[in-house]
């Protein structure tokens, strides 16, 4: 027998990002792109008790760049997916 997948719910989103001063100072944790996007899944998956998988995935990616304080963004959205015995 073959797992089948069903939609959960409408839909979730999770986020993950990086904030500086001066381009120096680390306001939170300094990640790279691939882990911030793992971050943004897990975030998004966690959000559903039953999600197994995302489906319809969209992602976007925002910066922010001052003088002073700078920031980027990235963003997962989708409808998770749970799988059924």
């Amino acid at each position: 027998m073959r797992n089948r997948v069903l939609p959960t719910e409408k839909g979730v989103s999770g986020e993950a990002g990086h904030k500086d001063i001066l381009f120096y100072i680390p306001l939170s944790k300094p990640i790279d792109y691939i882990e911030g996007f793992e971050e943004a899944v897990t975030e998004a998956l966690k959000k559903s008790s039953s999600a197994v998988a995302l489906t319809d995935v969209k992602v976007k990616r925002s910066i922010l760049i001052t003088f002073l304080y700078n920031e980027w963004c990235i963003v997962i959205e989708g409808a998770p997916v749970s799988k059924v015995p």
